[in-house]
């Protein structure tokens, strides 16, 4: 009896440690924040990638990153799955997050596979800059 007690309990512990171990947006029909430099590794990986910057024009002339596409958050939503392929390796950046996470969760919402949304946003981008 206590032997069993034993396994029991070591099992509950080693699930508890599998669980908490797992990524928590690994979930099917959800997007992926991705920071700074993994976005940069993305970028250098050689596939395909759209980089989606959701600023105001006039903010994305100003900084913006290498090979990024201005489509402005005031126009975003006539705009993007018209232009965006539900295959492609989409990640949007916005001023901090929330609105790049909005325009990501709108996507997989449509059956887009490979979402990303930059955590922090421009703000927390450390990558080169172009004007």
């Amino acid at each position: 009896m206590k032997k069993r007690l034993t396994t029991i309990m070591l099992a509950a512990i080693l699930m508890t440690i599998l669980l908490c171990l797992a990524p928590i947006n690994a979930k099917a029909g959800e997007f992926k924040p991705v920071t700074s430099i993994e976005l940069q590794q993305m970028i250098a990986d050689g596939q395909d990638i759209k980089v989606i910057d959701v600023r105001d024009a006039a903010t994305y002339k100003s900084g913006h990153i290498e090979g990024s596409i201005n489509i402005p958050y005031e126009v975003a939503d006539a705009r993007l799955m018209k232009e965006l392929k539900p295959t492609e390796r989409i990640v949007f950046v916005c001023y901090g997050g929330p609105t790049g996470d909005g325009f990501a969760e709108m996507l997989v919402k449509n059956n887009y596979k490979k979402v990303y949304s930059l955590s922090g946003g421009m703000r927390y981008w450390d990558g080169r800059v172009v004007r």
